[in-house]
């Protein structure tokens, strides 16, 4: 039942990251506020404004002092390139995702959404590596 339990709070935070990136946006904002979190089905398109995103919160490093705030798919990101720098790809491929277009292209959006809020740098165009070392 706890295997069953961890398999559906993950497929939320791929829905709700699946959303983030079908919005295409950086922000984590609905109307002026920070997005609390999933919204029950059908109700996260109606709940955001035009313009605005639907979308995980992705703590700024160091506020959280041990990374426990930051979303588990993101959390994956991390650990992944603490190995060392890698490109998009490389990322879907550790985290054994399919390498085709749209999933590097949203791991790519992962990337540098991380990089924005200091979890990882970039090392050269492309190539991200984590930020602690």
């Amino acid at each position: 039942m706890a295997v069953e339990q961890e398999l559906l709070r993950r497929l939320e935070i791929t829905t709700q990251t699946v959303t983030e990136v079908l919005a295409g946006g950086d922000d984590h904002q609905v109307g002026g506020r920070l997005d609390p979190g999933p919204h029950p089905e059908g109700e996260a398109a109606a709940a955001a404004p035009q313009g605005t995103t639907v979308g995980l919160p992705v703590p700024v490093f160091g506020q959280d002092q041990d990374g426990r705030r930051l979303p588990v798919a993101y959390r994956d990101v991390v650990e992944v390139a603490d190995a060392g720098p890698l490109r998009a790809s490389q990322v879907c491929q550790a985290l054994g995702l399919p390498a085709e277009a749209k999933r590097r292209e949203g791991m790519r959006i992962k990337l540098k959404r991380l990089v924005a809020r200091g979890w990882l740098v970039v090392v050269s165009p492309g190539l991200f590596g984590c930020a602690a070392g």
